[in-house]
């Protein structure tokens, strides 16, 4: 248990905005499904990232931009940590 209570699976502080960071649950397993069905790391599996998240996260609809330009700056950087070719930035 933490400090603050017990932690959560599956939680993931995401940065939405320089000032804004929000916990969702879920971004991890997403990506790796993705991952394997051969997405690349562009808008288009940003926008369906987002649209996974919506099962499990409240996701404000005039916020869903500013979440989708956040999942594609995590799962860039993600990518180019572990350094695979196939997810390299485009």
């Amino acid at each position: 248990m933490h400090l603050l209570g017990p932690s959560i699976p599956g939680l993931r502080m995401l940065n939405i905005t320089d000032d804004i960071k929000a916990g969702v649950i879920g971004l991890d397993e997403i990506i790796e499904d993705l991952y394997r069905e051969g997405r690349k790391p562009d808008h288009d599996t940003a926008s369906e990232i987002v649209k996974r998240l919506g099962s499990k996260n409240y996701i404000a609809p005039g916020s869903r931009k500013q979440y989708e330009n956040a999942v594609l700056k995590y799962l860039r950087n993600i990518m180019i940590r572990k350094r695979n070719p196939r997810w390299k930035n485009r």
